[in-house]
């Protein structure tokens, strides 16, 4: 993934971390030429705009402070619980529309809160939604949360809760589970 901004050099990228002396460099217009700030920054300096570039590791689509998440958007009974995430993609089938999200670590909680009171029950079968991120998969139900692995020999819990709930075997695979995994 390559993400390029170009700034005036007052100006900082939305969500770009600064330190103490990327400012004063700013400040100083002392960015002349092209400079690394590792971890694949590049800035360059051209005409008195700052032309920043970033790639990120391909196994990255989210910082590695968010969580991913999958959510049927007809599950929920009240979709202002999207505006704690931000919708990454989203996959429709004739009569469900899944939503990949991303959510900040430090609101991971509220939103799990959240979405467990949001999330619909429809001929007595709950729907479901799942976070995950690196080594973590959390499966949220209206009245329950798992905390698994993303390898499937830690699901058993899950599986066989949503089992005694009701939902059907093709729709307890928690997929996608791992970032590289996702499609849309």
């Amino acid at each position: 993934m390559n993400l390029q901004q170009t700034v005036g050099p007052t100006d900082m990228p939305s969500g770009f971390v600064t330190t103490p002396e990327w400012r004063l460099l700013v400040a100083r217009g002392a960015l002349s030429g092209k400079r690394r700030l590792g971890a694949g920054i590049v800035i360059r300096e051209r005409r008195k705009t700052l032309e920043i570039t970033v790639r990120a590791p391909a196994s990255s689509t989210a910082t590695r402070c968010d969580y991913h998440g999958i959510l049927v958007a007809e599950g929920l009974g009240d979709r202002s619980v999207l505006d704690t995430a931000t919708v990454l993609g989203t996959k429709r089938g004739r009569d469900w529309t899944l939503l990949r999200v991303a959510v900040a670590e430090e609101r991971l909680s509220t939103v799990i809160v959240r979405i467990q009171q949001s999330l619909r029950v429809e001929g007595g079968v709950p729907f479901y939604a799942h976070f995950y991120r690196a080594r973590e998969l959390i499966v949220v139900f209206p009245d329950r949360v798992f905390r698994l692995t993303p390898q499937k020999e830690s699901w058993g819990p899950a599986v066989a809760y949503g089992r005694s709930v009701g939902i059907p075997r093709a729709q307890r695979d928690f997929n996608p589970r791992r970032f590289e995994d996702e499609a849309y």
